[in-house]
């Protein structure tokens, strides 16, 4: 049995010295590590705070129409962040400063630099110093590419039966206020049955005469859905600005899918050629009539009982266009408006756009665009109408963009190699001129991608919705933006958004999530 063995006085003494010499050391350092640990508590909310008001100062470079007033308003939204998430005498810190700077630090980019300090309580190591306090630190850095931005805006007939013409002009207003002028770059281009640049892209958007707003608040909505050409015009916008580090933009809204094509149409002579398909024993068959769709009024294109006969190498320079619901004699009509066709007897040509008070033949003036062929009143029906007047689809639209889909995702019937068109889309086929405005208007989102006129030019494309829960209206438009969810999502191109608003109050919110996602980018 092992004995137990008891301390002497001199061990005592030794354990009690050697206790109190680690203490002198162990107190200091639990001192030390408590108060380590109470910075960097401090550190990371300051840090979190000065992010959050360099992010929030760089998002607020958008508001006020002067250079100084977007910093000025920066700063100011960067102090009130700062200050909501790091109150005075939060945790018993003192001496709060912050500091907000705005500079240019890149083409085309601004940095929001926010330099923040607290003076921290030291609660242990305060014996060991001649202060009872340390300065804590951090520096927070946020900042915003400017952006170019084109507007792609529907105006078709469409958008006042559901009521998206007021609440458009509404969102798109809200949309473009959230962009900062002076530095970012905005226009329009809007479309019916054709486009028009209705704002050149400007960063005096705001204050132009006129703004940007008053254009959109004076948009009126009629016509047809002529997607290809205008999203072409918003792409040629963007390409001419030559801006390759800014963050370039398309935005596209529509409330359907397309039903025009712009393209110079061959004509069908009045010869044997057309003999193959129609009889032209009837005189009031043979005579193509324009309608004008501008004024109300109808046209022959020759004298009464007596057949036009133009140039075989006439062209047709304009858009095909459904009118759907109008039933067989109404479905397509041809609409004519080139001011370099040539015709071989221009002084029996009639040619809406001037202005006609009656009935009667005009002479082409060459700068008339309104002249629509419809089916009917002796001009045949359906399809026929048509070819009355058109030998074919050509492969390309006006603009370069193929009406052929090149993966299949509408198909066009064409000629077969026994007719004189052999192998060229056929007019026969009502569903062609459907089809080569959707694959037109996919093919133009193609080319875009492809940075088709500048290779230099990188330019992203988001896309809005409205009303057609369709599958034709949501995939089309997945694959022009490039949106994660097309079935060609091309993940080595720029990632774009479809957003779908399914009522016309819905678009504030739609319009809203685009801006945001664009802005999400250039900050």
């Amino acid at each position: 049995m092992k004995r137990k063995r008891i301390l002497t006085n001199k061990e005592k003494g030794f354990v009690l010295l050697a206790g109190s010499l680690m203490l002198l050391f162990t107190i200091p350092m639990v001192g030390l590590a408590i108060d380590a640990g109470f910075m960097y508590v401090v550190k990371a909310r300051l840090s979190s705070s000065a992010d959050a008001a360099a992010l929030a100062a760089a998002r607020q470079l958008s508001v006020g129409q002067t250079m100084s007033a977007q910093e000025a308003s920066a700063i100011s939204r960067a102090q009130a962040f700062f200050a909501a998430n790091y109150p005075a005498a939060m945790w018993n810190t003192t001496n709060r400063s912050l500091t907000v700077s705005v500079a240019e630090t890149g083409f085309r980019t601004r940095t929001v630099t926010v330099n923040a300090t607290v003076d921290a309580p030291l609660f242990f190591t305060r014996i060991l110093t001649t202060s009872p306090t340390t300065v804590v630190g951090t520096v927070g850095r946020a900042s915003r590419r400017d952006v170019n931005v084109m507007m792609v805006v529907d105006r078709s007939g469409s958008m006042n039966t559901n009521g998206g013409c007021a609440a458009m002009r509404t969102a798109a207003n809200s949309f473009v206020n959230l962009f900062a002028h002076e530095r970012d770059v905005l226009g329009m281009v809007t479309y019916g049955i054709s486009y028009s640049l209705t704002y050149t892209p400007t960063k005096y958007f705001k204050n132009g005469s006129p703004t940007l707003p008053q254009r959109i608040d004076s948009i009126t909505c009629a016509g047809g859905t002529g997607i290809s050409q205008a999203l072409y015009r918003g792409y040629e916008q963007i390409v001419g600005l030559n801006e390759p580090g800014a963050l370039n933009v398309i935005l596209l809204f529509t409330d359907g899918i397309p039903n025009t094509v712009s393209a110079n149409f061959p004509v069908n002579a009045l010869d044997a050629t057309r003999v193959a398909d129609y009889s032209l024993s009837a005189s009031s068959n043979k005579r193509s009539r324009c309608y004008d769709y501008e004024h109300g009024r109808r046209y022959n294109y020759s004298g009464t009982g007596t057949p036009w006969s133009p140039s075989t190498n006439m062209v047709y320079r304009g858009a095909v266009y459904a009118q759907e619901g109008l039933g067989s004699g109404d479905t397509i009509s041809g609409i004519l408006g080139a001011s370099t066709t040539t015709f071989s007897d221009a002084s029996s040509v009639s040619r809406p756009h001037q202005s006609p008070t009656s009935n009667t033949q005009y002479t082409a003036s060459g700068n008339e665009n309104d002249c629509w062929f419809r089916g009917g009143n002796g001009a045949g029906t359906g399809s026929t109408a048509l070819q009355y007047d058109l030998a074919y689809y050509p492969d390309n639209d006006m603009y370069g963009t193929s009406m052929i889909s090149s993966d299949n995702f509408r198909t066009l019937s064409f000629y077969p190699t026994s007719h004189v068109y052999a192998n060229r889309i056929s007019v026969n086929d009502t569903t062609n001129m459907m089809n080569a405005a959707i694959n037109t208007v996919d093919n133009m989102g193609k080319r875009i991608r492809a940075n088709d006129l500048n290779a230099n030019i990188n330019t992203v494309v988001y896309a809005i919705g409205l009303g057609e829960a369709s599958t034709d209206q949501h995939t089309l438009l997945r694959r022009v933006a490039n949106d994660p969810l097309s079935p060609i999502f091309d993940a080595t191109k720029l990632e774009g958004m479809y957003v779908f608003a399914p009522t016309a109050a819905d678009l504030n919110s739609a319009f809203v999530k685009i801006a945001a996602e664009i802005l999400r980018y250039a900050q």
